[in-house]
């Protein structure tokens, strides 16, 4: 599955910077703002495309990071759709994600953390402290810079709409127990406009042959 990059994906500004969150005060600063706004956008009517980009803008805002990535999913199948925005972190470390996410038993996979009921989960805490015992976790560390993550379960009951994952490098704090909380309440407003998204917008351009997808509400 591919996640479309957007113009400021590759640069690793935050990297360059030495991350954007080294400096963060304690407390959500425009918790409330930023969930209105996303909520709004989830009701614009945009496409999947443009709702993660802007909805992914929002959540830096409120909870930020040195590097994300967003996508719509199948709710089918959990597979990536191609609508999606990524945020300074490496594309050749693309691959390799998605290797470890469908054909390496590991930590935190997507499927997982929407099947246990929860939108949000924390590497360090699945890990018990010990976000080295993911072997996803160990090649991309290396190669990222990264210390920290949490990845995002966009779920509406037991369908998945899309997914997230937000990771910060080693001079930044872990993100908090208020950050982890946030994100709960934003995730199913997401998958609400991705829902909303997928079910009214029209394929983005035809196809002579190949899969299609029908989505039945």
């Amino acid at each position: 599955p591919a996640v479309r990059e957007t113009p400021q994906t590759r640069g690793g500004a935050a990297a360059a910077a030495g991350g954007t969150v080294a400096g963060m005060s304690t407390g959500l600063r425009g918790a409330e703002s930023g969930l209105r706004a996303i909520e709004e956008l989830s009701l614009a009517g945009l496409s999947a495309q443009d709702l993660l980009v802007e909805a992914g803008r929002r959540i830096d805002r409120v909870v930020p990071s040195d590097g994300y990535f967003l996508a719509a999913t199948d709710p089918q199948t959990s597979l990536t759709i191609g609508a999606g925005v990524v945020r300074d972190l490496p594309a050749e470390m693309c691959q390799p994600t998605w290797d470890y996410e469908f054909l390496v038993p590991d930590f935190l996979k997507f499927t997982d953390i929407a099947d246990s009921g929860r939108a949000v989960a924390d590497l360090h805490e699945a890990t018990g402290g010990r976000p080295e015992r993911s072997a996803r976790w160990r090649e991309y560390s290396v190669a990222t810079g990264f210390r920290a993550e949490v990845r995002n379960a966009f779920t509406l009951g037991r369908a998945m709409w899309g997914i997230g994952q937000l990771d910060r490098l080693g001079d930044s704090p872990r993100f908090t127990d208020d950050e982890k909380a946030w994100l709960e309440r934003v995730a199913p407003v997401v998958a609400r406009g991705l829902r909303r998204a997928m079910l009214a917008q029209p394929a983005v351009a035809p196809a002579d042959r190949g899969p299609g997808l029908v989505l039945l509400d």
